[in-house]
């Protein structure tokens, strides 16, 4: 069976995508087996050694948000005609 997706609106689209990485995540078989290529097991060895050494330094959950939709206003005022 084809599906031809390009013809589905982008939503639809997105919605399979999503649909299918949660099948990923929620699969208990298999959510902690994805492979890893070399860089991205040395960028995960760095995180976890900076955060052994310094302590965790990123921003809590509000303070992201807030810098999120901060940004995301700015831009949508910046690009209005």
């Amino acid at each position: 069976m084809e599906i031809a997706l390009e013809k589905l609106p982008i939503e639809e689209r997105v919605s399979l995508v999503w649909d299918i990485w949660d099948s990923i995540a929620d699969d208990p078989n298999n959510a902690h087996n994805l492979p890893l290529d070399d860089n991205q097991k040395q960028t995960l060895d760095k995180r976890l050694a900076d955060i052994e050494n310094h302590g965790f330094q990123g921003r809590d959950y509000q303070d992201a948000l807030t810098k999120l939709r901060e940004g995301l206003s700015s831009s949508v005022t910046d690009n209005e005609f």
